[in-house]
């Protein structure tokens, strides 16, 4: 895939589960890339942010956004104690 405008914030280069790692594109606590009914806002830099994260499903890699420190260290934390990399943190 390459480096290309979108990729995510942070790798964690540890395989879990089926993970070959996880991916997590970060987000400041208030500036959510969902509506409140769990849809993708419309913004074009979100979409571009969202794609690659799908791409990088697709590849084998748990990938997710997380917004806030907290959703963020839950995901991790998921992640590495279970190798589950499939909770939507800070939907």
């Amino acid at each position: 895939m390459g480096y290309e405008s979108g990729w995510p914030d942070l790798f964690i280069a540890a395989p879990r589960g089926s993970f070959h790692g996880l991916f997590i594109e970060l987000k400041r606590d208030g500036a959510s890339p969902f509506k409140k009914t769990g849809e993708l806002r419309a913004d074009k830099h979100i979409n571009k942010q969202a794609d690659v994260l799908t791409r990088l499903r697709v590849a084998g890699y748990a990938a997710e956004f997380a917004v806030g420190f907290d959703a963020a260290k839950r995901l991790i934390d998921d992640y590495m104690n279970q190798g589950l990399g499939t909770a939507k943190a800070g939907k």
